[in-house]
């Protein structure tokens, strides 16, 4: 048995990729005076250099000596990187950087290039491996801290899907989307899977978030990884995990347009348009993933009310922007609250739930000056 693997038992965990430049090298070192952390930080990281002297080399992080801001790596370089030399830091996440997840999948992806040639036999070559990417996806549950103004341990993933987190000490955690890709955040995801490490790099990602009224509400994720990274490391365990219990979405208090329509499900989706880098001068093809777009929306399931009550038909065809809000916990340092301040019907039609007629009502939600089309506020 102790080589069997079990999928149940497993951890997974987020860190910033870094992005730096190095000041000078040696024959298996790199040092690199704006690595301020304590000594043995960065020990088990992925370093890839993606420009200047020594470019496209990959290595596993042995030693960091913060006294002398060097990094050991496991290696001799093939070619010495020098001053100027851009680099990437992917570190797995430590015991603290672990978060509670589920309904992992993941797929890992070596490209697989056939030769062209050909001869008196009939027999194929042997490939020659290309480009690597991962996809990785996931869901955590909907739900806070348990401190106001402090984020839940899984904040870090909306900042890898292109959002914008403002902290109002002891107050809010604010995630709004950024547009400016010098702002973005990449992140390293590390899975531990009973005695495999897999480290994804580079990763961007999309999001949707679920709010059904028969479970617990949810955010699914979906990353892209630039590479990714596979050894052996025990499961780690004594983490500790933001221990708030997620709530439902009872008494959410959901308007659209000011109604407060009766709902089963609400959806909202970021939908972002999430592109690998490639670059020869990357190690596996690929510097890290970026998000060049998106297409918000949702859905929510209504019970049918009468024109006079509401009026849905009319504001789809009009194009009618509605604002929306719905809020999900009551418990300081638990509560989320969802708001769009444009939203638009994209289409309407009826259902049925359990004999009672029911609209089905995606909406795309727009801008109002431009990254404001969705708000969520943890408070």
């Amino acid at each position: 048995m102790g080589d069997t693997i079990l999928m149940d038992r497993q951890t997974i965990g987020a860190t910033l990729e870094r992005e730096l430049t190095a000041d000078s090298a040696d024959v298996s070192t790199l040092v690199d005076t704006a690595l301020t952390e304590d000594d043995g930080f960065w020990n088990g990281s992925v370093l890839r250099t993606i420009r200047g002297m020594g470019v496209g080399q990959k290595r596993k992080v042995n030693d960091f000596d913060s006294a002398l801001d060097t990094i050991t790596v496991d290696a001799a370089w093939d070619a010495v990187p020098a001053a100027g030399t851009a680099y990437l830091l992917d570190r797995p996440a430590a015991v603290s950087e672990l978060f509670r997840a589920g309904s992992f999948a993941h797929e890992i992806s070596v490209e697989q290039l056939e030769r062209a040639v050909k001869d008196a036999s009939l027999s194929p070559f042997p490939s020659i491996p290309g480009k690597r990417s991962a996809q990785i996806s996931f869901s955590t549950e909907l739900r806070g801290s348990g401190a106001p103004g402090v984020a839940p341990d899984y904040g870090i993933l909306f900042r890898a899907c292109a959002m914008q987190e403002t902290i109002v000490a002891g107050t809010s955690i604010a995630y709004a989307p950024e547009s400016d890709k010098l702002d973005y955040s990449k992140i390293c995801l590390t899975t531990f899977i009973d005695g495999l490490q897999v480290m994804y790099l580079g990763c961007m990602g999309s999001f949707s978030i679920n709010c059904p009224l028969d479970g617990v509400p949810t955010v699914d994720w979906e990353f892209e990884a630039a590479d990714f990274e596979v050894s052996d490391a025990p499961l780690s365990s004594g983490a500790s995990y933001d221990e708030e219990t997620p709530e439902s979405i009872l008494m959410s208090g959901f308007s659209f347009g000011g109604f407060h329509f009766d709902v089963a499900n609400i959806r909202f989706a970021m939908n972002n348009e999430v592109v690998l880098r490639q670059s020869a001068n990357a190690s596996g093809g690929h510097v890290n993933a970026l998000v060049t777009g998106r297409a918000p929306s949702g859905s929510f399931d209504p019970e049918a009310v009468l024109k006079a009550t509401d009026d849905v038909f009319a504001d789809w065809e009009s194009g009618a922007q509605l604002p929306l809000k719905v809020q999900i916990g009551h418990k300081a340092g638990n509560i989320c609250t969802i708001t769009a301040p444009k939203c638009q019907y994209t289409d309407m039609g009826f259902s049925d739930r359990e004999g009672l007629l029911t609209y089905d009502t995606p909406f795309r939600l727009a801008r109002d000056e431009g990254d404001d089309e969705i708000s969520i506020v943890f408070t």
